[in-house]
């Protein structure tokens, strides 16, 4: 338990062992989310004996997802980090095993603005359209 503590504040300990319902941390950029959400994945597992496959962690970026991984497999020793996400890619998850629900294919595609950008780039030159006849924008 005391490589779960190490280096937190009451607030982070409070987050990082409290067992009853879901946590929900909310701080500024370098406060410590990611190391706090770790220790309290760790905490979870190494002290209470919850399976990593039993435990969700959501975050926004794919580099904190990644870190969070990083950190689990250390303070674990084990190959198993749950399920570690984005909240993009959760919903996506969730959308694809229930896509009969909403009528989609299971194998539909997301795409961004870049992505359509990129699209309608290959349609516009392979019909010898420019920009001046219609805009991306437009388009979309």
């Amino acid at each position: 338990m005391e490589e779960s503590m190490k280096g937190l504040n009451a607030a982070q300990e409070e987050a990082v062992t409290s067992t009853e319902g879901f946590i929900r941390v909310i701080a500024g950029a370098g406060s410590g989310k990611t190391r706090a959400l770790s220790q309290r994945f760790a905490y979870l597992v190494n002290e209470i004996g919850i399976l990593p496959g039993n435990i969700l962690c959501v975050t926004f970026t794919n580099k904190s997802a990644n870190e969070m991984r990083q950190r689990i497999h250390h303070l674990t020793g084990d190959n198993d980090t749950g399920y570690i996400c984005t909240f993009h890619s959760f919903c996506v998850s969730i959308l694809q095993e229930d896509s009969n629900a909403v009528q989609y294919p299971k194998s539909f595609l997301v795409l961004d603005n870049s992505d359509i950008d990129a699209m309608l780039k290959i349609i516009y030159e392979e019909r010898n359209l420019t920009l001046r006849n219609m805009t991306f924008s437009k388009a979309t």
